[in-house]
């Protein structure tokens, strides 16, 4: 028996207003469910609750988009690329996380603090910033948004909204040079994971990269306070960063153009099976 197809009116007609739902819904599932784990765990002193309130907020929203999108919506996990492909596009930011790695080894003389701390919370940060600023946002603009122009689009708005939001890490400490500096870094990183999102249709290659990366900061950077650079960067390190992320910025561009539209359009037309008109521009 076929499944009833539901009518997503607001998502046909006004697609930027079911983008920014799902972005208010993905808040007020972190605060209840981090009242929740905390009521629970009252005595957690470390953090490590809210960072797995974060995952499980990030999982919930998945499976909520998908529930309520079905059975057009086929879910936000699976690639729509062939499996070495799909190891290939994600090449950039796996050869970006070797580098810093190498030189934080050798910055830090060897010093790493593979913590499950660091474990939780990396994962946390993969989980919930691909989740808020990636999850809402590409799917549903892929299938309703009616314009080619989307291809390019959505990785450059999720990338800039992605840098803004690291702006506030200077309530956190951070110096105004660094916190530029990181602005600037994560929205050119933020462009390849929204590209990497777009050509494969699937958010988990950018989870694993994201959460990689940042356990690989956190546990190798010791010039880090709860995540954040609190120490000034050097002009080598500020120059290094930023160069090495317009690099990544140019694998993104590079991966869209590799895979081409025609591909994209198809993966995203196997996702939403009946939005074909939409995906097509």
């Amino acid at each position: 028996m076929k499944e009833k197809q539901r009518n997503h009116l607001i998502s046909e007609k006004v697609p930027l207003i079911a983008i920014v739902f799902w972005i208010i819904l993905a808040f007020v599932l972190e605060i209840i469910l981090d009242g929740l784990f905390k009521a629970f765990f009252p005595s957690d002193g470390t953090g490590m609750i809210g960072n797995i309130s974060s995952i499980c907020m990030a999982i919930l929203l998945m499976i909520l988009m998908k529930v309520w999108y079905s059975p057009q919506y086929k879910g936000t996990l699976k690639s729509g690329l062939p499996f070495k492909l799909t190891l290939l596009v994600m090449g950039p930011m796996i050869i970006k996380s070797v580098v810093i790695l190498i030189i934080q080894l050798f910055q830090f003389n060897f010093w790493f603090d593979p913590s499950l701390y660091n474990i939780v919370k990396a994962l946390a940060a993969g989980f919930w910033e691909e989740c808020v600023f990636r999850v809402t946002v590409i799917p549903i603009a892929m299938g309703f948004l009616k314009t080619e122009k989307k291809i390019w689009l959505l990785p450059a708005i999720s990338g800039v909204i992605f840098g803004i939001m690291h702006m506030v890490n200077i309530n956190g400490g951070a110096t105004l040079t660094n916190t530029l500096t990181q602005a600037l870094v994560t929205t050119l990183d933020g462009f390849f994971y929204g590209a990497l999102f777009v050509v494969t249709g699937s958010a988990f290659p950018g989870i694993i990269l994201h959460s990689v990366y940042d356990f690989i900061c956190f546990a190798g950077d010791r010039s880090l306070t709860n995540g954040i650079m609190t120490t000034s960067l050097q002009t080598w390190e500020i120059i290094f960063n930023i160069v090495l992320s317009l690099l990544i910025f140019a694998g993104g561009v590079m991966i869209i153009r590799k895979v081409g539209k025609n591909k994209i359009l198809s993966v995203w037309r196997e996702k939403w099976s009946q939005k074909e008109a939409a995906i097509q521009g």
